[in-house]
């Protein structure tokens, strides 16, 4: 036993460490007028000149709890103090699956798993060794010997392959020597074997929280999750205790931190300067959460894992090189340098990309605003050349009306001079004017007619000019 290792080792001493809880007497500030009550490490000196300021505050002597450590050796107290680390509470959690308070015996208040485990345990020892006795009493069961059949009969007690036995010329080898037949293993040790160890089982859980009937072909995923969730339910009790000792124990690392890290040993540790709050117990107050999580040596690494996690639930919240920056991989200042040309080679590629296509959008527009006022100039130039139609229609329709005021004026002359010619004459005279008359109104109405479709002509081409030159509607580009 390990408790006997040493007992002839006269030079050795028992130390004994155990820890007490205590009083002490400290200094708080006492605020009449709000009963608000903090502690005071300062001297009367500044709680004076605090007091000038507040005068409604009062120092006060007040008891509050704290521990004590004490060391012994061969129970000799040697050394004891107050509060080692500058905390009032123990230094240490308990972690317990099982609490029986009630318990008489202290070793059986506190208890786990395997406690309830050993019991059948043993059971199952015992019949194991039970039947591995019945398989080598079959192996080795002895042998029956006729009265004076071997030459010497301590041959008969030789054990083990390869023995050789001597018998007598007038023994019979068939019914002389036979071996002790063994008892047969009987079925239900196997059934009993098997009960014992699904007890076992039963007892700390159903086997799917082992994986222990993964290969159920029955069974499906869902089924397996619910049964999984069932057994933990008959465990949830030591979850909950584990999830409180961790809680508390980081609870009492951060109290511990707090009273005895300096400000740059907490730097190094964070890679920057705490806050001013950090180190200022009396204003900021600081709380452990526990939550499952990736086994990890180190918390970078956690926080690697859980980046690649965001990533593949949001491909564009993370890049890459952050991720490359959290990693912990050997080398990977090589990477980050090689990640790094090539972002600026991708930029340089896409701020040429887009001059490119910022030159053919201008050349594009300059191209449209070309060809809009070419078209402009188009529209103007049948403007005038309609202008110029139509002055002409009215000055070729102006001589028309002044022909044929000539015409009259020559008619009025002709027949002032018929007035003396002889009758016949007249007539045909007459008839030769009233014939000219009626060419020279179908030729004015041809005339007019004509000047007319020529006019509506260029009317139509000056608006379908405009309605080319009107500024079209810019397309979405792909």
């Amino acid at each position: 036993m390990a408790q006997n290792w040493y007992q002839y080792h006269i030079d050795m001493y028992a130390y004994d460490e155990y820890w007490t809880k205590d009083y002490k007497k400290v200094k708080k500030v006492l605020d009449r007028r709000t009963g608000e009550v903090i502690d005071w490490k300062g001297n009367r000196e500044q709680f004076g000149m605090f007091k000038s300021y507040n005068p409604n505050i009062e120092l006060i002597t007040a008891y509050m709890p704290t521990i004590k450590m004490h060391c012994l050796v061969n129970n000799q107290l040697v050394y004891e103090e107050v509060a080692p680390w500058g905390i009032d509470r123990l230094p240490f959690i308990p972690f317990t699956a099982y609490h029986y308070p009630e318990a008489q015996d202290y070793a059986y208040r506190y208890m786990g798993l395997p406690r309830n485990l050993r019991d059948s345990q043993v059971e199952l020892n015992r019949r194991r060794n039970r039947l591995l006795d019945i398989l080598d009493a079959q192996v080795q069961s002895g042998l029956m010997v006729k009265e004076d059949a071997l030459v010497n009969p301590e041959d008969a007690f030789f054990q083990g392959p390869g023995k050789v036995l001597y018998f007598k010329q007038s023994s019979n080898l068939a019914t002389d020597v036979a071996p002790i037949p063994a008892p047969p293993v009987a079925q239900g040790w196997m059934e009993l074997i098997k009960t014992v160890e699904d007890e076992i089982m039963s007892i700390v859980g159903p086997e799917e929280l082992f994986a222990q009937n993964m290969g159920a072909k029955e069974m499906s995923g869902i089924l397996m999750k619910l049964k999984q969730g069932a057994g933990l339910v008959g465990l949830r009790s030591i979850f909950d205790s584990l999830n409180q000792s961790q809680i508390s124990l980081g609870n009492l690392m951060i109290d511990l931190v707090q009273k005895n890290f300096e400000p740059g040993k907490v730097a190094k540790i964070l890679g920057k300067e705490p806050t001013q709050e950090f180190s200022n117990s009396f204003e900021t107050k600081y709380h452990s959460i526990v939550d499952e999580g990736e086994l990890t040596s180190t918390q970078r690494q956690l926080k690697f894992l859980d980046a690649v996690q965001l990533k593949q639930i949001i491909p564009d919240s993370i890049p890459d090189s952050y991720l490359l920056e959290q990693s912990t991989l050997p080398g990977k200042k090589e990477l980050l340098e090689f990640a790094e040309k090539r972002a600026e080679q991708m930029g340089k590629q896409q701020q040429m990309q887009f001059l490119q296509e910022v030159t053919q959008s201008e050349t594009l527009a300059r191209s449209l605003e070309a060809k809009a006022q070419n078209d402009f100039a188009s529209a103007e130039e049948r403007k005038a050349r309609v202008a110029t139609d139509i002055a002409w229609a009215q000055e070729h329709k102006a001589r028309a009306v002044q022909d044929r005021a000539a015409a009259a004026l020559t008619n009025a002359k002709t027949m002032h001079e018929l007035e003396d010619m002889h009758e016949d004459r007249l007539i045909k005279l007459a008839n030769f004017v009233v014939d000219l008359e009626g060419k020279q109104k179908a030729l004015q109405a041809e005339e007019e007619a004509k000047a007319e479709a020529d006019a509506m002509a260029l009317t139509g081409d000056v608006k379908q000019a405009e309605a080319e030159t009107k500024p079209k509607k810019p397309q979405p580009q792909q």
